[in-house]
């Protein structure tokens, strides 16, 4: 254990109540995570639940989103959890857990992190199986992977973090089912059968009692044998096999809003398909608060409105998470637009 978790620990009296179950919420881009979550926190039996953001990037905007339903979110901003230092995740856990203690946070009983979407599950298993966190008042109670029924079979195939988060899931939801053709979600299912020995569950983000997913979960002897054999170890220089890299604007110039939509269709989502996610949070045009945007590939997701994003009011954040192979050519076409529309 580092000094600063081990400073931390000896500040907390002993762990008098039952174990705080940690449950880790993973999902390729775009699969519904934050929404899912979100969803949950809504629904009365779920105020007594913290969450842990994690995202790909140097400017954080899905736990915004979540702000909206509950205060008690903690943004980890140290890039992917699987690619940070073990000690960041412990000390954020145990700083969660001090907070607590002294009445600066409720008391909650329950514990959800959600990982960026190309984390793989593999060091972040380690982390929460490591001697540090089950010495404290911690225990790991299983994972659930969400899969977006629309880009989940390509995603499959070309992410090995998406292939990763399948096979050490304890609990697998397929999400955006609505409107999905029969015979793709059949595939789906086959997909899950032949990995996980079960076709999965089709998610309902409307269900009343969408918090059974989370309450009920129960270690898969398939995954458990799985993340007990993961060594904290075995991936020191874990890195992501596709070579993803981040970039982030931020601006307080006015810049109009369409303008900026027609430069993410039309020039950003252009490069070679290789631009994989893009979120935007800009001032509302048509009234007060941020407006909050995003595209999986070129898939456009309704826009939010954010009335509690008091950080950024004011502000244009852009982030845009690519391949590695189109970096030089992103990088050049938004210092062009930024300069332009900085004019």
């Amino acid at each position: 254990m580092s000094k600063s978790l081990s400073a931390i620990a000896q500040s907390i009296a002993l762990y008098r109540d039952e174990p705080i179950p940690v449950i880790l919420l993973t999902g390729f881009l775009g699969a519904g995570k934050t929404s899912f979550i979100k969803n949950y926190l809504s629904q009365g039996n779920a105020q007594d639940t913290a969450v842990v953001v994690n995202e790909f990037g140097e400017i954080g905007l899905d736990h915004l989103i979540l702000e909206t339903v509950s205060d008690d979110i903690v943004l980890m901003q140290n890039g992917c959890l699987c690619c940070s230092s073990a000690d960041d995740l412990e000390l954020t856990l145990m700083s969660l857990y001090e907070r607590r203690e002294r009445a600066a946070l409720p008391r909650y009983s329950r514990v959800i992190i959600e990982t960026s979407g190309i984390a793989s599950p593999e060091p972040i298993l380690a982390q929460l199986n490591s001697d540090a966190l089950k010495l404290s008042p911690y225990r790991y109670q299983g994972m659930i992977t969400i899969v977006d029924a629309h880009n989940f079979l390509s995603a499959h195939q070309e992410s090995l973090e998406a292939r990763m988060q399948l096979l050490y899931a304890d609990r697998v939801l397929i999400n955006k089912i609505e409107g999905e053709a029969a015979t793709n979600i059949n595939e789906i299912q086959a997909l899950l059968t032949s990995v996980k020995g079960e076709p999965g569950e089709l998610l309902a983000q409307t269900d009343d009692a969408i918090g059974r997913y989370i309450e009920q979960l129960q270690p898969s002897l398939q995954a458990q044998a799985l993340a007990s054999s993961t060594d904290q170890h075995s991936h020191p220089d874990h890195s992501h096999p596709e070579q993803v890299f981040s970039i982030s604007y931020k601006t307080d110039r006015p810049i109009a809003l369409q303008a900026l939509l027609d430069f993410i269709d039309q020039r950003l989502l252009k490069v070679d398909c290789e631009v994989l996610r893009i979120k935007l949070l800009t001032p509302n045009p048509n009234g007060s608060g941020q407006l909050f945007l995003q595209t999986v590939r070129e898939r456009w997701f309704p826009q939010q409105l954010i009335s509690n994003a008091s950080d950024a009011t004011g502000y244009s954040s852009l982030v845009v998470i690519a391949k590695q192979s189109a970096k030089v050519r992103i990088e050049a076409e938004l210092a062009d637009f930024f300069n332009i529309a900085s004019e």
